[in-house]
C-alpha cells in the first residue's frame, strides 16, 4: 500500500503551501501592510512567549530590572553599546537573580550568568526595536 499524502492547501503556483500559512494568525505570516521589520518583531515576541516557564519567570524579572535603565540617553540605546558594559550589566542581572531565585538542580554559576546575559541582550534588543517604531 503506497501512502500518498493529500495536500489540501496549495499556492497559486501549484506548490504546496507551508504549514504556517494555513493559519492566518501565525505571527510570521506577514500581512501586506506590515513591514518586514514589524513582522520580524512580532515573530520574536511570539517565540519569547514559548520560553519554558522557569525562563519566562526570569525574563519577566529581567524586564523589571531593565525598566530602571530605560531612559533617554541610556547605554542600552547607544548605536553600538560597549561590550564590557553589556557584560557588566548581564553580570549584575545574574547576581540579582541568583539572590532571588533558586537555581535548577545541577545548574552552576556559569549557567545562570550565561542565561542572564542572553536574556538581558534579548530584552535590550526588544526595547531598541520598540523604541525605533515610535
Amino acid at each position: 500500500m503506497d501512502f500518498q499524502p493529500q495536500i489540501k492547501y496549495v499556492l497559486p503556483t501549484g506548490a504546496p503551501m507551508p504549514f504556517f500559512m494555513a493559519y492566518p494568525d501565525y505571527p510570521c505570516v506577514k500581512r501586506r501592510e506590515e513591514s518586514a521589520g514589524e513582522a520580524a518583531y512580532q515573530d520574536f515576541e511570539y517565540l519569547r512567549r514559548t520560553y519554558p516557564a522557569a525562563v519566562g519567570k526570569l525574563q519577566r524579572r529581567v524586564e523589571e530590572i531593565l525598566d530602571r535603565m530605560d531612559y533617554e540617553g541610556s547605554m542600552i540605546y547607544d548605536e553600538f553599546p560597549d561590550r564590557v558594559s553589556l557584560y557588566e550589566l548581564g553580570d549584575a542581572v545574574a547576581r540579582i537573580l541568583e539572590n532571588e531565585e533558586k537555581l535548577p538542580e545541577g545548574a552552576d554559576d556559569h549557567y545562570l550568568k550565561g542565561l542572564a546575559q542572553v536574556l538581558t541582550c534579548n530584552e535590550i534588543y526588544r526595547r531598541r526595536r520598540k523604541n525605533q517604531e515610535r
